[in-house]
């Protein structure tokens, strides 16, 4: 939680430090009342957040810590609390519009690439040796040298959009919306090697804020938050014997920043 609220600062000061840059002058006496540093904040409509739109957006995102375990035959690798995070960026299309009120309603599609990965080299593995014989119950045999990896290379949404315009410069919104995703996973000892990938769609939901800089031009920083509940992930062992990576946690948070051209 720390890493995404230390994220969430860092994209806000990114993302706004451009348009303070701009909206500062040297002209000492173009201006009235001692506020001569400042342009005039363009343009004061709230119909600037209206029509098709493109953009493009980065940032950061977490999810739960890891649990989970794989196993064949007599073979199993157990691991918890692996971190996964990391930083990805894309973008996407849209449509809103706003209503004399204020009040805005859009739709949007987009998706992400980067490398949302968490790695622990201190996997447990553990051979079981079956019972038989004079071997009344059976025996374990002492850990193997083990890693696991879980990541998420491309994550996409497409989500329905209702905000309210303030001060005409300021678009306040929240979103909900189906997120889809690809998951990776792996997990290596001495013995062997599983590797499986599987793609999953849950809920997401979340809000934002954009702000309009110009003609046509706005900036915006959003949080959502994606929901793809518990799953296991379908993969091979080496010699392409069927196995799964059981109990993934699929709750991501991520904030991004961006910028939208509005036709």
């Amino acid at each position: 939680m720390k890493k995404l609220i230390l994220a969430a600062v860092f994209v806000l000061g990114f993302c706004t430090s451009g348009r303070a840059a701009d909206i500062y002058s040297n002209d000492l006496t173009s201006r009235p009342f001692g506020l001569s540093g400042l342009k005039d904040i363009a343009p004061a409509s709230g119909n600037g957040f209206s029509g098709f739109n493109v953009f493009a957006d980065f940032g950061y995102g977490q999810m739960n810590n890891q649990d989970f375990s794989t196993a064949i035959e007599n073979l199993s690798i157990q691991q918890s609390g692996v971190s996964t995070d990391g930083v990805l960026g894309g973008g996407g299309v849209g449509v809103g519009h706003v209503f004399g009120s204020g009040f805005y309603l859009g739709a949007s599609t987009e998706i992400q690439f980067g490398d949302i990965s968490g790695k622990s080299d201190r996997a447990t593995a553990i051979v079981t040796i079956p019972a038989y014989g004079y071997h009344p119950a059976s025996v374990e045999s002492a850990p193997l040298a083990s890693s696991a990896k879980v990541s998420m290379d491309w994550l996409g949404a497409t989500k329905l959009e209702a905000g309210v315009v303030l001060g005409n410069n300021f678009l306040a919104y929240g979103h909900i919306g189906l997120g889809y995703g690809s998951f990776d996973a792996s997990a290596r000892n001495e013995i062997s090697a599983f590797s499986g990938s599987e793609v999953k769609t849950g809920l997401t939901y979340g809000g934002g804020l954009e702000y309009l800089m110009a003609d046509h031009w706005t900036g915006f920083v959003e949080y959502s938050h994606f929901d793809f509940g518990d799953f296991s992930v379908n993969g091979l062992w080496e010699g392409e014997v069927p196995g799964k990576l059981n109990k993934l946690n699929g709750d991501l948070d991520l904030i991004m920043c961006g910028f939208r051209y509005r036709f």
